[in-house]
């Protein structure tokens, strides 16, 4: 388990140990770094939800009508997150998803 690796000092994978400075690489290393509360947790799990549904329900869309729908929802979703985050966890979590992709 990569994780494991990296919570452990790297040691099995000669990787550096994960520090506070850091840039998280997987999403649980980046969910841990948000340190949400437990009233942010259930606002985001609500959020996801609605995330899970939108996902279903663009399976439907094709062309122009689907990347409305998803501009739509996701540029609303963007207001609801920065609603529930800190300055600092929303930095956290849009660096995170806004990185580029190996």
């Amino acid at each position: 388990n990569d994780n494991a690796s990296i919570w452990h000092g790297g040691a099995s994978k000669n990787k550096p140990p994960l520090t506070e400075t850091s840039e998280p690489t997987t999403p649980d290393q980046m969910f841990a770094a948000l340190k949400l509360t437990a009233e942010q947790q259930s606002e985001l799990d609500a959020l996801e939800k609605e995330r899970k549904a939108a996902e279903a329900k663009f399976r439907d869309f094709h062309g122009e009508k689907l990347k409305d729908a998803k501009n739509e929802f996701y540029a609303e979703r963007k207001k609801k997150l920065r609603k529930v985050f800190t300055v600092e966890q929303w930095a956290i979590w849009s660096s995170f998803w806004n990185r580029p992709k190996p």
